[in-house]
C-alpha cells in the first residue's frame, strides 16, 4: 500500500510538469504568427493591482521581464510573466508555502488596457476550477 503513496505522487508530479511543459500551447491555442508585441512599453505595466480577496499584487520591471513578489502574503508566492502575444502571459509561480504549490505551477494571465493608454487591470488564472478563460481580476490602484 504504501507503494501506492509513491507511484501516485510521481504521477501527479509528471502530470503538473506536462501541464507546465505544454501551458501555452493549451491556455492560447489560436496564437498568431508571429506573435503580436506588447500594447504598451513594458514599464507601463507595472503598478499595484487589488482584488478584494486575493489582496494585492506589485508589478515591476527587471531585466526586461515583469515580476511579482507577493511576501506579505500568508502564502507568499513569487510570479514571473512571460509575454506570450498582445497583452497575454504566461505566469510562472513559486510557492513553497501554498497549499498545492510545492513546485512551480503555470497559469494564463492577461492586462486589460484603456482607451487612453493605460493598463487597468490584470487577470490570472489562479483557480483552474473557473475553466480555460476564467481569471481572477485585479484592479490598477
Amino acid at each position: 500500500m504504501l507503494t501506492y503513496g509513491f507511484d501516485r505522487n510521481e504521477e501527479v508530479l509528471k502530470e503538473k510538469y506536462e501541464k507546465n511543459a505544454n501551458a501555452i500551447k493549451t491556455s492560447y491555442p489560436d496564437l498568431p504568427k508571429p506573435p503580436l508585441p506588447l500594447t504598451l512599453k513594458l514599464e507601463k505595466y507595472e503598478g499595484t493591482y487589488r482584488h478584494p480577496g486575493y489582496q494585492k499584487i506589485k508589478i515591476e520591471s527587471k531585466n526586461g521581464k515583469l515580476k511579482a513578489d507577493r511576501e506579505d502574503m500568508t502564502w507568499k508566492q513569487h510570479l514571473d510573466f512571460k509575454h506570450v502575444s498582445g497583452d497575454y502571459f504566461i505566469v510562472e509561480t513559486d510557492s513553497t508555502t501554498a497549499p498545492g504549490s510545492v513546485h512551480r505551477d503555470v497559469m494564463p494571465a492577461e492586462f486589460r488596457v484603456g482607451s487612453d493608454g493605460v493598463v487597468r487591470s490584470l487577470g490570472i488564472a489562479f483557480e483552474s476550477e473557473m475553466g480555460k478563460e476564467g481569471r481572477i481580476w485585479f484592479e490598477r490602484v
